[in-house]
């Protein structure tokens, strides 16, 4: 890990903008449905290029849409294409960042372009964990009781909800650990880059996140989020 003796460490975004609006009956991405006023998949970038340990995003989106993220004046960011997970979608943006930015790469920010309420301030914290663990992730407390069920849907068991998270992204590690994490075999069945870097026998640190960094998955997700970003225009004017 870096210390304060070196250069400040320098961080690359993977923005994966690849999920489909089926619940919002179409087959294009969710990522470019218009909320309050821009993509949802700009919020993103523009909130996370921001901090000045950024020194590129790679925003990864389906083969045929590409023309669709394609880059405005001043964004320092590039597109590539996608896999057919999630998972294949992230080592495809790892792997251009080792192709074009590898000397210039510390460490890699992975956040879903669905989830457009990002905080700055959140994400600062998170990167000054990482910075100081190697990896973090942001997440917020289980609130809900939780029951496990078997096949028939019948509860078995309640489980305790203390100490338990709900993760969020961004997620942040070092490129070293998650290239290392996503050559794993059964990588592309990840759902998240903690689990990969957890099993290869890294540490992993929480930093608590906001409920507002909801990801928009259905309508009324994306109704709540034009609401809050509303708001929060309104708070910062």
């Amino acid at each position: 890990m870096l210390t304060a003796s070196t250069r400040p460490p320098r961080v690359a975004v993977i923005l994966a903008a690849g999920g489909r609006g089926t619940r919002f009956g179409s087959d294009r991405p969710k990522t470019l449905l218009e909320c309050h006023g821009r993509p949802l998949w700009r919020w993103s970038l523009e909130t996370l290029s921001q901090h000045p340990a950024v020194t590129s995003v790679v925003v990864v989106a389906p083969s045929t849409l590409l023309g669709a993220f394609s880059p405005q004046t001043g964004d320092r960011h590039q597109v590539v294409a996608g896999g057919k997970t999630r998972a294949a979608s992230v080592y495809a943006g790892l792997t251009a960042i080792a192709k074009n930015d590898r000397d210039l790469v510390d460490f890699v920010a992975v956040h879903d372009a669905a989830r457009p309420l990002i905080r700055p301030s959140d994400f600062a914290d998170l990167l000054a964990a990482a910075f100081e663990m190697g990896a973090a992730i942001l997440a917020t407390p289980v609130v809900s009781t939780v029951k496990r069920t078997d096949a028939a849907s019948m509860v078995v068991e309640t489980v305790s909800r203390e100490s338990l998270w709900a993760a969020q992204t961004p997620q942040v590690a070092r490129f070293d650990w998650l290239q290392e994490a996503y050559e794993h075999p059964d990588a592309n069945l990840a759902t998240d880059e903690a689990a990969l870097i957890e099993q290869a026998g890294y540490p992993v640190r929480v930093v608590e996140g906001s409920s507002e960094n909801l990801k928009v998955t259905r309508p009324v997700d994306a109704d709540l989020a034009a609401l809050l970003l509303a708001r929060r225009d309104q708070r910062d004017t």
